[in-house]
């Protein structure tokens, strides 16, 4: 359907939570590792632009290290667009609240350091098959200049790049907020796009 109408994106937010079965059973989630390496497949064998974003929870009760090293792995193995990490957090009335072998805070830290680490480079080299494309561009913002040689700049988004969560492009040139322009993207910079208006 999405490839059949130019109306709707390719942009798939898919929350897979984590990749240990384990972990997985333990948090009463469907699905599997191999089970979302397929669905990811089957996505990008039909829409080889697609970006898909995802959310790991790190630190859920009982979380290994070998838990964490299959998440580890289902990460480089998947090569989403975007993911974000957050800590799992005891909330009463769950069926988890009650549930021992706590991960210390200094573990899921470290893991969450690892996992966003590892992810920006994967961004970064997933970013890289837009370079040298035309986009179109939503201008969200002029960036202030701090003095008058500053080149002048604005921020916007591509149609991968959702708003607060993904990176954003930086337009050469003022442009007014609400608009939107074709643009070549011409370097990724971290996770965020390099990028000049076509005339």
């Amino acid at each position: 359907m999405i490839a059949a109408d130019p109306r709707l994106l390719p942009y798939f937010d898919l929350p897979f939570q984590h990749a240990s079965a384990r972990i997985l059973k333990a948090m009463n989630r469907r699905g599997s590792a191999q089970g979302y390496l397929d669905l990811i497949t089957r996505i990008r064998g039909v829409l080889p632009d697609a970006a898909i974003r995802s959310t790991f929870l790190v630190g859920f009760p009982g979380e290994t290290d070998a838990d964490f090293a299959e998440l580890r792995d289902f990460q480089e193995r998947a090569r989403l667009d975007w993911v974000g990490s957050f800590a799992y957090s005891r909330e009463e009335g769950t069926a988890a609240y009650d549930m021992g072998a706590r991960v210390p805070k200094k573990t899921v830290a470290a893991r969450r350091a690892a996992l966003e680490e590892a992810q920006e480079r994967v961004t970064r080299e997933r970013l890289e098959r837009f370079v040298g494309r035309e986009l179109e561009v939503l201008v969200e913002e002029k960036v202030e200049r701090a003095s008058e040689d500053d080149e002048e700049l604005s921020i916007g988004r591509a149609w991968n790049q959702a708003p607060e969560v993904d990176g954003l492009t930086v337009l050469r040139g003022s442009h007014e907020a609400g608009s939107v322009l074709r643009a070549r993207i011409t370097a990724v910079n971290g996770v965020d796009f390099d990028a000049r208006p076509v005339d």
